[in-house]
């Protein structure tokens, strides 16, 4: 249908984000539009980790292997910190320690090639220290650690998020991940669009489409077009529009009407990230994916609650990720 369009609004494909937009191709052919996408990020502040004698610079990676050594210190005190905020235990859907052991379950399987790499010596030492993540952010903690899982905020509202911080004497430090490797600059599809290929309104479908990915459309779901507390979704599609938000996020101000730039370490790694993205995942909520729930959500949750040993764990989670590979 893009192809096909000889209108004056067509999708001209070299005016997005090419990587983002490359998250829906499969075998050379597109069956998912995004929309809007987000970063991997934590989000914490120096004077929190330096209670647990834990340092942290802007756009420093953590990875499933150096997170257990470097907040062994928070792992082996006994704190009112939960790792993680966490909404599950006020009936939300969005479960944010949980985001985090299923991304890392999903990293060591190749959905692709069909392979799995759950006897593999990381996986097996990186597991421990997930489980603790969860268990610890599952308690009854009153504060977190990090703020949010990730910060699906537009960046005029994460400009003023560090104008916050600021104001009650703490200083904000942005990390990558959690990931596999330091080398991933991860994100995540917030919205995307599939149009049914056996619908009656495929024209009508594609015009809403198309509407979605306008410069006006896209500068108003990111906050280009102005700081808004309905305008929260992350990042645009859209070039013209990311550039627009840059100078939008750079006008914000403070409670004192005082320009806040975007020219600090914490925004400038911030959009940083966003730019060097180079893996992007389907899903925000990847626990809610059929594969997580379905298919292993049972042996996970008997695995976290102490039902099962490890090593059960393990050997059940291979065969029925096996299982659903094949089928």
């Amino acid at each position: 249908m893009i192809n096909n369009d000889e209108t004056k609004d067509k999708i001209e494909l070299d005016e997005y984000n090419s990587f983002i937009m490359n998250v829906g191709v499969y075998d050379g052919k597109r069956y998912i539009v995004p929309l809007s996408y987000g970063m991997d990020v934590l989000v914490s502040t120096q004077e929190r980790l330096k209670q647990f004698n834990v340092s942290g610079n802007n756009g420093e990676t953590l990875t499933y292997s150096n997170v257990s050594v470097k907040f062994s210190p928070f792992f082996n005190s006994a704190t009112n910190y939960s790792f993680v905020s966490n909404d599950s235990d006020t009936g939300l859907w969005f479960d944010h320690p949980m985001q985090l052991f299923s991304r890392f379950i999903n990293s060591y399987i190749d959905f692709d090639n069909k392979s799995t790499f759950f006897t593999d010596d990381e996986f097996k030492d990186n597991l421990d220290i997930m489980r603790e993540m969860v268990i610890n952010t599952r308690e009854d903690n009153s504060n977190a650690l990090f703020d949010d899982l990730y910060i699906n905020r537009s960046l005029p509202l994460i400009t003023g998020k560090y104008a916050y911080y600021k104001s009650i004497g703490e200083t904000p430090v942005v990390f990558r991940g959690l990931v596999k490797s330091d080398d991933i600059y991860s994100a995540f599809l917030e919205i995307g669009f599939a149009i049914n290929n056996n619908t009656k309104l495929q024209e009508q479908a594609y015009a809403f489409i198309k509407y979605a990915l306008s410069d006006d459309c896209q500068m108003r779901i990111c906050g280009a077009k102005g700081n808004s507390l309905s305008a929260s979704i992350s990042f645009p599609l859209n070039n013209k529009a990311y550039e627009q938000l840059k100078y939008t996020a750079s006008r914000v101000t403070d409670d004192d009407d005082r320009i806040i730039g975007i020219d600090n370490d914490f925004i400038s790694t911030y959009m940083k990230i966003a730019d060097y993205v180079n893996q992007c995942t389907l899903y925000r909520d990847a626990s809610h994916s059929y594969y997580n729930s379905s298919v292993i959500g049972d042996i996970v949750d008997k695995y976290l609650s102490g039902d099962i040993s490890k090593e059960k764990f393990i050997r059940q989670l291979t065969a029925a990720t096996e299982i659903y590979l094949t089928e």
